[in-house]
């Protein structure tokens, strides 16, 4: 913070702005997790990698989480889960649907770990242009095909988007996909970052990309 002048130390300290809300009146729990817990430790406790917004199923066991409520008993008291195993519910989806919330669940959880690279603002843009050129997403070097990227996404994503935060849904220009791919300005929920990585990650490589071409100088 003394060598930048207290330059993005919001983003730094972890207190940005997202317009993915954190507030949660409930946290979750996978009932494998909380009977090996029981098992193993005497005690069940609250995972990170279940809380996070936009994990719907266990990282480990791709199992749906149950939500418990929490008690309107005080900010800071501590709430251990029931000791009881919660019952399971069925998922209101199916197992193709399933398979993207685990893997949106895994990539999520792997982001807890700390090891994937930190990119500067300035690093994003490029980054993500030249995996969209990768697929030919980009209609020149500086050129992003806006249609053609909201139809990888809704490819990819389309079947479980309902069950993602709301902000997740605005596929449209000025929607997420459309800003990961401009200039980074500010923060962006990592959310956004695990959605766009899987989205380019499952579009197919085309056979025969054509090298792209410098857009004309404005």
């Amino acid at each position: 913070l003394i060598e930048d002048g207290g330059a993005k130390a919001f983003m730094k300290l972890g207190l940005a702005a997202f317009c993915v809300s954190a507030r949660q009146t409930a946290l979750r729990v996978c009932p494998e997790c909380h009977r090996h817990q029981s098992c193993a430790v005497g005690i069940p406790t609250w995972l990170r990698s279940h809380q996070l917004p936009g994990s719907l199923v266990c990282s480990v066991h791709g199992l749906p989480l149950v939500t418990i409520p929490l008690r309107e008993r005080g900010r800071h008291e501590f709430l251990c889960p029931p000791m009881d195993a919660p019952a399971q519910t069925p998922p209101a989806w199916n197992e193709g649907q399933r398979k993207i919330l685990w893997e949106i669940a895994c990539r999520q959880a792997s982001l807890l770990d700390g090891t994937d690279r930190i990119r500067e603002l300035h690093e994003w843009l490029p980054h993500y242009r030249e995996l969209l050129a990768s697929r030919a997403l980009m209609r020149s070097a500086s050129k992003v095909d806006h249609p053609a990227l909201q139809d990888a996404v809704r490819n990819v994503l389309g079947d479980v988007l309902p069950f993602l935060p709301p902000a997740c849904r605005n596929l449209e220009d000025g929607g997420w996909p459309s800003l990961l791919v401009r200039k980074h300005r500010k923060a962006m929920h990592p959310l956004f970052h695990v959605l766009i990585s899987l989205v380019i990650d499952r579009t197919p490589t085309p056979a025969n990309l054509a090298p792209l071409a410098a857009s004309a100088p404005r």
